[in-house]
């Protein structure tokens, strides 16, 4: 018989399951972006020598959080193979080395967001400033005063 503390329990383990389903998700979401981003710079850097040098420090910084993305989205597989068998048999013993696990994926996870957002914020200023340069120097070419 199931007691209003298994119940719980297996509720805990569900939202967990969850969480880290959709932890895996966004990673991978914000990792295509990152692509996506990257071919955005290259299109409109031209041939400004500042400017290729802020695309490489650009690509670089993003392909560290592209490398970083995908081992978290590793770590966290790993930890949904640990949870579905909680799931399935909640009796298992859940140690609080299980749950710290869980609190530290979720800084690193948070701490990873933060630094997408950051980077994100990075390459569309870049692209923004590039793609307001290129439209002056066409602007300019059309008509020259």
């Amino acid at each position: 018989m199931k007691t209003i503390e298994d119940l719980q329990l297996e509720n805990e383990l569900q939202e967990l399951h969850l969480v880290t389903k959709y932890w895996i998700s966004n990673l991978e979401f914000h990792k295509s972006e990152l692509n996506f981003f990257q071919k955005l710079s290259l299109r409109y850097v031209g041939a400004d020598k500042e400017k290729m040098k802020t695309l490489k420090t650009l690509v670089q910084r993003t392909a560290v959080l592209k490398e970083k993305i995908t081992e978290t989205e590793d770590a966290l597989a790993a930890h949904l193979k640990v949870i579905e068998p909680l799931m399935v048999n909640p009796q298992e013993n859940i140690t609080i080395l299980f749950l710290n696990r869980h609190l530290d994926m979720e800084q690193e996870v948070s701490d990873l967001f933060a630094h997408y957002k950051i980077v994100r914020q990075e390459v569309l200023d870049f692209a923004d400033q590039s793609i307001a340069a290129r439209c002056f120097e066409q602007n300019m070419n059309i008509n020259p005063s």
